[in-house]
């Protein structure tokens, strides 16, 4: 399977699973559609029962192992950079917007990793995420 074909699945599986959890999201730019390999950056928004909304922003990425925590933060390091140098110099939290990292990783699931001030951590997925892209397990 190409690259280009194999991140376009991802991102819809992605999409389907920010869906199932109550959000929308748009890709703002997919590598692998215009020629180049960077991975494909998702922003996903929920309305929030007090008002307003959240955001998640997400990179998508492949790796051919689940990453633990040091490994994660090297695989990560770009993105980590990018996030850190281009955002978090002008959102506060009153933004709303969380900026995450799906990885994914064999098994068809999807490894998370949110990206804050203090850094890199993984987040527990959901039961329902476990159910991998064509359903089958």
């Amino acid at each position: 399977m190409s690259n280009s074909r194999r991140m376009a699945i991802i991102e819809r599986e992605a999409q389907r699973r920010l869906k199932m959890q109550g959000y929308d999201a748009v890709c703002l730019n997919n590598g692998s559609m215009n020629g180049h390999s960077g991975p494909c950056v998702l922003l996903a928004r929920c309305a929030r029962v007090e008002g307003g909304d959240n955001s998640v922003f997400i990179i998508l990425k492949v790796s051919l192992h689940r990453l633990d925590s040091r490994n994660a933060e090297v695989f990560l390091g770009t993105e980590i950079r990018m996030i850190k140098q281009k955002f978090f110099g002008f959102l506060t939290e009153a933004d709303h917007i969380r900026f995450e990292v799906w990885v994914s990783v064999p098994g068809d699931q999807f490894q998370r990793f949110e990206i804050d001030t203090r850094g890199i951590r993984e987040i527990c997925s959901a039961p329902s995420d476990d159910t991998p892209a064509g359903g089958r397990k």
